[in-house]
């Protein structure tokens, strides 16, 4: 598992979302299954009265989407401009309303394959995004399935959609919130 920390500062329909620390772990199978999942967790202005009230006039749905497109859609362009969101809907879960998205990466694997003796080029990632505010933190859960693999790739987009959606609400039912 792999931590880093960075710093956002992130203005969300004039509503500013100032995360004092950023913890990122990521669990890393790809040499097995082809699948990353990554945690982020940003302590956010949440817990003042000014920002949860700021948060409820643009709606918890409106500012995820906006959080989703002003910052993770940049990072997957910045693999790949082709980058394609393939789903995106909104859902109550056990903590609160969460944003899933699926995007796909072309060349957007750390992995690289070679067929017939032709040169090696990177391999597609799909990508599956759950954002959502808890307490005064702002989570995205990440997870990355590379779709060039034997069996994953012959599967239609619906159910590749599916399988992320799947794992990505499994982990959320696993985490406990203190």
């Amino acid at each position: 598992m792999n931590k880093s920390k960075t710093g956002i500062l992130l203005l969300l329909s004039g509503i500013l979302l100032l995360p004092v620390c950023s913890n990122q772990a990521s669990a890393d199978d790809q040499a097995k299954t082809g699948t990353k999942v990554e945690l982020v967790i940003s302590r956010w202005a949440g817990p003042h009265a000014d920002d949860q009230a700021a948060v409820a006039s643009v709606g918890s749905q409106k500012a995820l989407d906006v959080i989703f497109q002003k910052e993770a859609m940049p990072t997957f362009q910045h693999v790949s401009m082709n980058s394609e969101i393939w789903a995106e809907d909104f859902s109550d879960t056990t903590a609160g309303k969460t944003l899933f998205a699926a995007v796909l990466v072309p060349g957007g694997s750390t992995m690289a394959m070679s067929e017939n003796g032709q040169e090696a080029r990177r391999m597609n990632s799909l990508r599956g995004v759950l954002i959502f505010f808890h307490g005064d933190y702002l989570y995205e859960v990440m997870n990355d399935e590379t779709t060039d693999f034997p069996g994953l790739r012959d599967l239609p987009r619906a159910e590749l959609v599916k399988r992320l959606r799947e794992e990505l609400l499994s982990d959320l039912a696993g985490m406990t919130f203190r």
